[in-house]
Formats: structure tokens, C-alpha cells, sequence
């Protein structure tokens, strides 16, 4: 999520986006595991390059639930945490749709607003109602 968060912040201005993953599992893992040599999650660095992959074709779906409001105008944490859950309720089969939301609500009250996870809940519990129906 913070490499999404950083790639989304500099607009993907020619940023070298395995660079920035790199960076990021560096700063927060580095300090964690007490080692300079942090191992990459091959998980999140294929999550995080698919959703980059992805982007435009998630960002015109979540644009279509956002009911008078604009993608760009939503905070970078909250774009990035409706590409994620997003991402994994059409293209992970392996995660179920409940619990993508979930965990995108629960990263929503970990690194949004206080306000965030109702409007995370919201817009991907709509998406989800129309996955049910075929719509999306």
C-alpha cells in the first residue's frame, strides 16, 4: 500500500515503480526485521505491479460508484486502498470478495481518516452488490 500511496503521490511522474517498492520494503522492513537485507514478498510486489497494470481499468470502475464525487478528489490512501480491495475482488480468486473488503476497511481505520472505512465499505460493498448481479 505505501508504494501505491508514493507512485500515486508523484503522479507517476517516469518514477521507476520497482524502485520505489524497493525503497518502501526497505524503510519499513528494514528496521523491523532489525536487517539491512530485507527479502522481497514476492505477494506484494505481484500485487502491487498487477494493480499498477490495472490502474486505468480499476479507476473506471470505482469511478462509476463514487455517486457526485471524483476519484481525484479522494485522498491517495483511500484511491489506493479501493485499487487494492478492488483488484483482489475481480483478480485474486483466492480471496474471497467479503474478506478483501474487509481487509480494505480495516487498512482504511489503520492509515485513512477516521471517517475512511465508511466510505471504503460503501463504495466497495456497491461494486460487490453488482459482482452478484454480473454488472460490473
Amino acid at each position: 500500500m505505501q508504494s501505491l500511496f508514493n507512485v500515486d503521490f508523484l503522479d507517476n511522474h517516469k518514477v521507476d515503480t520497482n524502485s520505489v517498492y524497493q525503497n518502501i520494503l526497505h524503510l519499513f522492513y528494514s528496521e523491523k526485521y532489525k536487517s539491512d537485507e530485507v527479502k522481497q514478498d514476492e505477494y506484494s510486489f505481484s500485487l502491487f505491479n498487477n494493480i499498477l497494470k490495472k490502474k486505468q481499468e480499476l479507476d473506471d470502475i470505482i469511478k462509476k460508484y463514487l455517486n457526485d464525487w471524483s476519484l481525484e478528489k479522494t485522498a491517495i490512501i483511500d484511491r489506493n486502498i479501493l485499487r487494492i480491495g478492488l483488484y483482489e475482488m475481480l483478480f485474486q480468486e483466492d480471496v474471497p470478495n467479503k474478506v478483501a473488503i474487509n481487509e480494505s476497511i480495516e487498512l482504511s481505520k489503520s492509515f485513512g481518516h477516521k471517517n475512511s472505512y465508511k466510505f471504503i465499505s460503501g463504495v466497495l460493498g456497491k461494486i460487490f452488490d453488482d459482482l452478484l448481479k454480473n454488472k460490473v
